[in-house]
């Protein structure tokens, strides 16, 4: 299973590296923007980044291979197993996703007058989501948008990628067990008698589990 995951890690890192090529990009920044991706480090060899490029067919690449390499691994072994049913039912991918679409959703209604069209502020909000979650690229100076979208690129922060993954954060799937604890505790206010189960998958999460998160 490790050589597997390994192997995986290693052909996404190649496959971006081709990518990122293809799009004009020399080896050698390929090599460190690829590197950047799959370790979600967010190094660049430029002042500005991914900006420095200025080229929507980069920005798709890294924002798609930051995205995929914030995802829990071990969905990747089991679609090479076969296994996609696992994968459509696991809840911290759909929740991963969520705060991807929501977050793009909402920064680009919020920035969208910075733009001279919605279409054009869309891929500058995506792109700041995805990395800032997972690696921390940027093609734009994301200090000088309004607070609302700032405050958003903040708590994308601290919640980072998924769990397994390589990302960092306190990971999805911890925000999705302190959701689901609070709702419980709501729950139980309005009715103190009830036992509240925390499932993740389908699976119950244990208490000692619980007690970790809490901490």
């Amino acid at each position: 299973t490790a050589r597997i995951l390994y192997g995986m890690y290693l052909i996404m890192t190649v496959v971006e590296i081709i990518f990122l090529m293809l799009g004009g990009v020399n080896l050698f920044d390929s090599m460190i923007f690829s590197f950047g991706s799959a370790g979600t480090g967010g190094f660049s060899n430029y002042a500005d980044s991914v900006a420095h490029f200025h080229s929507a067919y980069i920005d798709g690449v890294i924002t798609t291979f930051c995205a995929l390499f914030g995802v829990n691994f071990s969905l990747f072994y089991f679609m090479l197993l076969g296994d996609f049913k696992s994968v459509r039912k696991n809840e911290e991918l759909r929740t991963y996703i969520m705060l991807i679409v929501g977050a793009t959703a909402l920064i680009t209604l919020n920035i969208h007058s910075m733009f001279p069209s919605m279409i054009k502020a869309f891929p500058y909000a995506i792109f700041q989501v995805v990395p800032v979650i997972t690696t921390g690229y940027a093609t734009t100076d994301f200090a000088k948008w309004p607070m609302f979208s700032k405050s958003i690129l903040m708590m994308l922060t601290v919640v980072g990628a998924c769990a397994s993954s390589t990302g960092g954060g306190i990971k999805v799937s911890r925000l999705l067990v302190g959701i689901k604890c609070i709702k419980r505790e709501i729950v139980q206010l309005a009715h103190p008698k009830s036992v509240g189960i925390i499932r993740i998958g389908g699976k119950k999460v244990g208490s000692d589990i619980l007690r970790t998160i809490y901490i």
